[in-house]
């Protein structure tokens, strides 16, 4: 007996809520960026205004023993707590958000993608689709969408589409287009398999090639 789509459909999360957000956050990291350009330079001056204020007992003796390579030493590793320490950890946490904005830009353009695929595809069982996609589809199947896609998204939840409509004994006229964000699929949590596993959902689609 034909397995019947139950047309079930998880909601898409508020796409111009996540602009919106985006923008917040670009604003976030633009000031953070400007600041950067000049904190080395301002360290730098706070710390050589500052210098002979924060010898301790014992780095004054250094400096009055005339040992030209200790008193460097010395000078440099101060130098490198107050003023490179904090250079890396504005440069690290400027490289985490970068990485962050990027992430959700590529996010938007993917709920965009899958929003305009849910208007012209209204019929579709997304979460069945993402249930098939995440334990029934086969490893064979899988490599052959792959290779088949040659790392083209759209063009691999085609294939895997087509594969499942078939599994459901239901095959439209036309190959439907597929949206290329199926961490969605489940939701705004982005949770395609229910917290079956301990896998995140983007570790598994990463596991397909998306």
């Amino acid at each position: 007996m034909d397995k019947k789509p139950s047309g079930s459909k998880a909601e898409l999360p508020d796409l111009e809520g996540v602009k919106q957000q985006l923008l917040k956050e670009r604003a976030q990291y633009d000031a953070k960026k400007e600041a950067f350009e000049g904190l080395e330079e301002k360290l730098n001056k706070e710390f050589e205004s500052g210098l002979d204020a924060s010898l301790s007992d014992e780095e004054r003796d250094v400096i009055l023993e005339g040992n030209v390579l200790d008193i460097a030493r010395m000078i440099d590793a101060k130098r490198q707590a107050f003023v490179g320490d904090r250079v890396n950890d504005e440069r690290k946490e400027l490289e985490l958000m970068e990485d962050a904005l990027e992430q959700k830009e590529e996010r938007i353009e993917d709920l965009e993608a899958e929003a305009s695929f849910r208007k012209g595809h209204p019929d579709l069982d997304t979460d069945g689709f993402a249930e098939y996609l995440r334990g029934e589809m086969s490893p064979n199947q899988r490599e052959k969408f792959l290779a088949e896609s040659k790392g083209d998204k759209v063009k691999f939840l085609g294939l895997a589409a087509k594969a499942f409509l078939e599994s459901m004994g239901t095959m439209p006229d036309d190959d439907p287009k597929l949206p290329t964000d199926i961490s969605n699929i489940a939701g705004a949590t982005g949770d395609v398999d229910n917290d079956t596993d301990d896998t995140p959902d983007n570790d598994y689609l990463a596991s397909v090639g998306l």
